[in-house]
């Protein structure tokens, strides 16, 4: 049924646009000799004739035209048998799309585009006088329950069924676009680490391991790692939010050698060295970890938020909405 509804709202859009050429066309006073819904290929039925012009629809629905007396002979033997054909009619050279101004030729070409603009507004119109407002590209996200697989710890946070999504990390949610956008970019491990917490991870390793140099640590040394410290929350601007704006991860990207350190010393609190490891490059693997989400909900009548959240590798929040 959508499919079905998709190929007419693109027929009506297809018609609309030559109606735009067509009668910009008849405005200039150039003669439009056809006017065909559909594209000439295969079977064609004439519709009727209006003020010199043939209306034809083809079985291939699919585009549209408008055609000039200069375009005819593409036309001949098409649609008519030739004892059927009437004879051509002398064109009067003021008519003819060819002897027009660049001006009026320019007028022609773009009123189909004009014409859709024209009937997006008179559609958007007929909405907000039928509903009373405007169509908005807001949406209501309300929380139905968790998928079986679950990729972070919103229930455990205390999310559930019946919360209406409000905000994320003090941001208005309007669409499901905008809540996956903050799971997708706050997930477990997406082989950055910012700067800031490098330098924090650097001095823990110290402080832990105060025999420890910046070179080279001897294989088989065991080192004490410090524990988990969460990124910075991720703060994308409104535009980033709405698609016009591209998302770029700040901090050093990690080597394939640092991505395999990290995945090692993951959740571990100690670190047995087994190949040529530097504290920077530990620093900067322990410093790949996630963003912490803070979810405000409505429950209720009360605004209520859920701080720390942590998206699993998958970047899934594993809730299942209501929109």
């Amino acid at each position: 049924m959508n499919q079905l509804i998709m190929i007419l709202l693109i027929s009506l859009l297809i018609l609309v646009h030559e109606a735009g050429h067509f009668f910009a066309a008849r405005m200039c006073g150039i003669r439009v000799t056809r006017f065909g819904i559909g594209m000439p290929f295969g079977p064609s039925w004439k519709l009727f004739r209006w003020k010199q012009t043939d209306f034809y629809i083809h079985a291939f629905l699919f585009g549209g035209y408008v055609s000039f007396p200069e375009d005819e002979s593409q036309f001949e033997d098409k649609d008519e048998k030739k004892e059927d054909k009437e004879p051509k009619e002398e064109i009067p050279p003021e008519e003819l799309y060819d002897n027009k101004t660049i001006g009026q030729k320019l007028f022609v070409v773009s009123a189909g585009v004009i014409m859709n603009v024209v009937c997006a507004f008179v559609l958007v119109l007929s909405c907000a006088v039928c509903y009373h407002k405007l169509p908005t590209s807001s949406q209501n996200l309300f929380v139905e329950g968790y998928s079986k697989n679950i990729t972070s710890n919103a229930e455990q946070k205390g999310i559930t069924k019946g919360d209406k999504i409000l905000k994320v990390n003090s941001i208005d949610i309007e669409s499901l676009y905008q809540l996956t956008f903050f799971a997708k970019n706050s997930k477990l491990f997406d082989d950055y680490a910012q700067v800031d917490l490098i330098e924090k991870n650097l001095a823990e390793l110290k402080k832990l391991n105060p025999s420890l140099e910046d070179d080279v640590i001897a294989l088989g040394q065991e080192i004490k790692l410090p524990k988990e410290m969460t990124e910075n929350p991720l703060a994308p601007s409104r535009d980033m939010l709405k698609g016009l704006e591209k998302y770029k991860k700040d901090g050093v990207h990690l080597t394939p050698a640092q991505i395999d350190l990290r995945d090692k010393i993951y959740s571990q609190k100690t670190l047995k060295i087994d190949g040529n490891y530097t504290l920077d490059d530990i620093a900067i693997a322990l410093s790949d970890t996630y963003k912490p989400i803070a979810i405000t909900v409505l429950r209720g009548d009360k605004e209520v938020t859920f701080s720390d959240i942590k998206v699993q590798k998958e970047g899934l929040l594993g809730v299942m909405l209501k929109i």
